[in-house]
């Protein structure tokens, strides 16, 4: 009888074993070793000597045209010369790994040497920004010379047969030119000599975007006119550049459209208010409100004009600022799409267009202390180039050697990547649905603060954002950076990256090839045609709304941040493998399909949600709701019809009497009590934020308000109640506190087995069975399914909670959804 091959990922090691009903049952999880299928290796350019480091000015003839475009998008990931395998990148930055003396010769040997490396560790693709400033020092002057040669250094990359991923910005960050606080590309004297197309803060000042506040760090508004044709000219600049290696000598695969384009990591209120943005601003509500008085009647304002409305400056005071600031927000999210579309259209009228290269963005979707982001938002990001995934999850030095400040950041936003990128339209075709997601940036290390103290990001959490990327549906990622180098000053860039500044490789370089030469090439078959297993869970996320909002504890664009994280983090912890949905695709009858739907509910509901979650639940389904009841519709109105049908028609049986939210909930977070059905009684830490509920009715109440100091019951915090056939959960908190950052790798056994307990109970009630149990507390498992037609089978990955890769027992619960 064949077997079916069943491969585990424990940490960065890859154990194959067969899994069949032949099998032997000598292990944890009843398995012996067979072999896996080899993948082949990524092909190469036709044996040959590699061919000399070359400038822009070389006259080397170009190849023939190939007779068709070399790239695809396809189901199942980046088709490249018709072959599709798992593509691992590595960011290397030729403008950083130069002599420190700037000597071409020595330059040029050392991008050699550096992408030797990285195809020894099983890199396929090499990324690089290609920095405005950098090529044009003076205006007019362009250098492609020496230490600037980037022909050279993509055809040393062309000699060795691999892939680029090209990233020209204008913007691209990077901490260039001088390390952390510097945010660059654009050049200086351009921001010099046009002061009125920068963007501007509420007080009409320039403001700088450098984190140390410096005047080089002032930015260019999106929306100027001026910069854009600068912008266009910097394009035109590097066109023959890149048209030779996307044509002539194909090496460019992707085009990366700017860089984390989101106002430069700052508070919205911060920017953009000079004439461009407010003009923009304007355009967009006309666009949204056709006529002034539409606006006025749900602003309960009286303007003129669309050009009379001034932006909002800070978070809402009032219930009724709520939807201008949520305007605000979402003017320019649809403002950086229209940026990007621009770039990606000069990039064509340049003759550089899909299917030739796939054109992407890119965005760093973790929490950071600012909270008035503009987040990423999928279908406006997937409108110019493919959504590709920046996973940071651990950023501070207060979390030491663990391996993540927000453990299931990575997996949640892959899922999020991966659902949002079926809005895609590749060279103008339909949008189909893709199953695999794309990163472009995954933690390889970190920059050095100021003073030279190091933000030391220890090897295995590029271990654990490797494994939970590729772990949960990632086709394709990039490690940022892959080696170190110089920044323009001289100062030194990623000490801890795979290889170091000096070309020393690091602890993180094995971990990274074991990736490379384990996982992808081993088991790049299976991974690419594996899938999420079906077991029927849905996690469903406000995801619309982000902006801070009137009389809602804790903020809308934390709750997706990390809140709905910690959720998936439970769900996963419980040996569920939901499927991440935004909230706004949502349509009556599209729940049909789920046995349970989790709802992370920021108090806002589109009507069509409203619709389909209370359709759902009325035909038999069961709604597990987080946080808040769903009082306002997506006008921020409260009491109307279909947004009523949340809290007064799902969860009627509570009233709302009191929110209470801790400040210092991060060290110091409210404590709900529990008892369940089971018997089992117990307390545990949750959000920072919980509503304190009067329940009435039927409604079983099972979460109470743990009182302080003696932890006697309060205000309901959580129930269950039938709605005809179907039922529902209310939490008006978050039972994942747990798994919603660093702590979660400290938490005792203990700390689990309420938040454990209550998912169990919950799961019994509708009949979920758990796909995977790991009995050890140290550690968790996940798992994708291999199709039959594609051989059969699944993949397993173990990630350990230590700082150490660690055996433990893992039992397949639901062999046949495997």
């Amino acid at each position: 009888m064949a077997k079916r091959a069943l491969a585990v990922m424990v940490g960065s090691f890859c154990v194959l074993a067969g899994c069949g009903s032949d099998s032997s049952s000598g292990g944890p999880m009843g398995t012996t070793a067979t072999a896996a299928t080899e993948l082949p290796a990524p092909e190469k350019s036709a044996a040959r000597a590699p061919a000399p480091v070359t400038s822009a000015s070389s006259t080397a003839r170009p190849s023939a045209k190939p007779p068709a475009p070399r790239v695809a998008l396809t189901a199942r990931g980046l088709s490249i010369d018709g072959r599709v395998a798992p593509i691992l990148g590595g960011d290397l930055q030729y403008f950083r790994i130069r002599d420190p003396l700037w000597g071409e010769a020595r330059t040029h040997a050392l991008w050699e040497e550096a992408i030797d490396q990285a195809q020894a560790a099983g890199v396929n693709l090499v990324a690089t920004y290609v920095p405005w400033e950098f090529h044009e020092e003076t205006e007019g002057d362009l250098d492609w010379s020496g230490a600037r040669d980037l022909e050279g250094f993509l055809e040393a990359c062309h000699a060795r047969g691999i892939s680029v991923h090209l990233k020209p910005g204008p913007f691209i960050n990077a901490e260039w030119p001088n390390g952390f606080g510097s945010f660059g590309g654009v050049p200086g004297w351009w921001k010099e000599s046009h002061p009125e197309d920068l963007a501007r803060g509420p007080d009409g000042l320039p403001f700088s975007f450098d984190l140390l506040g410096r005047p080089e760090g002032r930015q260019p508004s999106f929306f100027s006119p001026t910069f854009r044709a600068a912008a266009a000219r910097w394009f035109k600049a590097l066109a023959p550049i890149v048209k030779k290696y996307v044509v002539d000598r194909p090496t460019i695969v992707m085009i990366q459209i700017d860089n984390e384009t989101n106002f430069y990591f700052k508070s919205r209120f911060s920017s953009d208010y000079s004439v461009h943005g407010v003009s923009q601003y304007h355009a967009w509500l006309e666009k949204k409100y056709g006529k002034i008085e539409a606006l006025d009647a749900l602003y309960g304002t009286a303007h003129a004009s669309f050009a009379d409305v001034v932006p909002p400056r800070a978070a809402p005071s009032r219930p009724e600022e709520s939807l201008p600031v949520q305007d605000w927000f979402d003017a320019g999210k649809d403002g950086i799409a229209e940026w990007q579309l621009f770039l990606r259209s000069t990039w064509e009228s340049l003759g550089i267009k899909e299917p030739w290269v796939l054109f992407t963005t890119n965005d760093s979707p973790h929490p950071l202390p600012m909270t008035d982001l503009v987040l990423w938002d999928g279908p406006t990001k997937n409108k110019a180039g493919l959504a590709a995934l920046d996973a940071y999850p651990k950023q501070w030095p207060w979390s030491g050697s663990r391996p993540s400040d927000y453990p299931f950041l990575t997996s949640f936003f892959t899922k999020r990547f991966l659902e949002a990128n079926g809005d895609y339209s590749f060279a103008g075709a339909a949008p189909t649905k893709i199953k695999g997601a794309f990163a472009a940036e995954l933690e390889g290390g970190l920059f050095t603060l100021p003073l030279g103290l190091p933000l030391e990001i220890p090897p295995h959490a590029t271990d654990t954002v490797l494994l939970e990327f590729f772990g949960h549906g990632g086709v394709l990622g990039t490690v940022y950076v892959f080696r170190g180098g110089l920044n323009h000053d001289g100062s030194r860039y990623f000490e801890t990256a795979c290889v170091d500044p000096d070309g020393r490789e690091t602890p993180r370089y094995d971990l990274v090839r074991r990736f490379g030469k384990g996982l992808l090439e081993k088991n790049g078959a299976a991974l690419l045609a594996s899938e999420e297993p079906d077991s029927k869970v849905a996690l469903v996320v406000g995801a619309r709304f982000d902006a801070p909002a009137f009389g809602i504890a804790g903020h809308p664009g934390w709750i997706q941040a990390k809140e709905a994280p910690a959720v998936l983090g439970w769900l996963e912890d419980g040996g569920l493998s939901p499927q991440v949905i935004d909230g706004r695709r949502v349509k009556k009858g599209d729940l049909g399909a789920f046995k349970a739907v989790f709802y992370v509910n920021p108090d806002v509901a589109d009507d069509d949600l409203a619709l389909a979650l209370d359709d759902y639940v009325k035909k038999g389904g069961t709604l597990v709701n987080f946080l808040h009841a769903g009082k306002k519709d997506g006008s921020f109105q409260e009491g109307k019809t279909p947004g009523s049908l949340l809290a007064d028609g799902l969860f009627a049986e509570g009233r709302l009497a009191s929110v209470y939210e801790e400040k210092l909930g991060f060290l110091l977070p409210p404590h709900v009590n529990f008892a369940l059905p089971t018997g089992l009684a117990g307390y545990l830490a949750t959000s920072p934020f919980l509503g304190q509920y009067d329940v009435s009715g039927d409604a079983l109440v099972f979460a109470r308000d743990r009182t302080a100091p003696w932890g006697a019951d309060g205000k309901a915090a959580g129930w269950q109640a039938k709605k005809g056939s179907g039922q529902v959960f209310f939490l008006a908190t978050n039972p994942a506190r747990v798994y919603r950052d660093a702590g979660y790798y400290d938490a005792a056994p203990d700390d689990l087995l309420v938040p454990r307990a209550i998912l169990s109970w919950i799961s019994k009630e509708v009949g979920l069975s758990p796909l995977l149990s790991v009995t050890d507390a140290s550690a968790r498992a996940f798992a994708r399914k291999v199709p039959s037609k594609d051989g059969g089978g699944a993949l397993v990955f173990l990630a350990s909670r230590l700082s150490t890769p660690s055996d433990a027992p893992v039992k397949v619960l639901d062999l046949a959804a495997l």
